[in-house]
């Protein structure tokens, strides 16, 4: 709310925004945004089915740690999934959402 804005307007906030919000939110939201900070890097272009370098989004073994459990083919699955549903999906989903027509009772089960 306004207290949140008021404290930490104009101040670089990534890290404590990455710490309570997964990336997804900015994706979802984006046409909310309204503008940059002045001198802010240019966004970078997200290739469907990334794997984020952001803490703690991603499992460590996807972000390239050592797993006796996970392996490459682990992240190739995971990178083609998501972009899938990225690609096919969520822009189905969103329209959806933003004309308030939900699944059929049936589907929600």
């Amino acid at each position: 709310g306004a207290q949140i804005l008021e404290e930490y307007g104009g101040k670089d906030v990534t890290v404590d925004f990455y710490e309570m919000h997964r990336k997804d939110v900015l994706t979802k939201y984006s046409k909310l945004k309204i503008g940059r900070m002045e001198g802010a890097p240019a966004p970078v272009a997200q290739v469907p089915g990334a794997i984020t370098a952001v803490p703690f989004a991603e499992l460590p073994a996807l972000q390239g740690q050592n797993s006796p459990y996970y392996n490459e083919s682990h992240r190739r699955l995971t990178q083609a999934v998501r972009a899938f549903v990225q690609t096919e999906l969520e822009p189905i989903a969103e329209s959806a959402d933003l004309a308030g027509e939900y699944p059929e009772l049936e589907l929600r089960q």
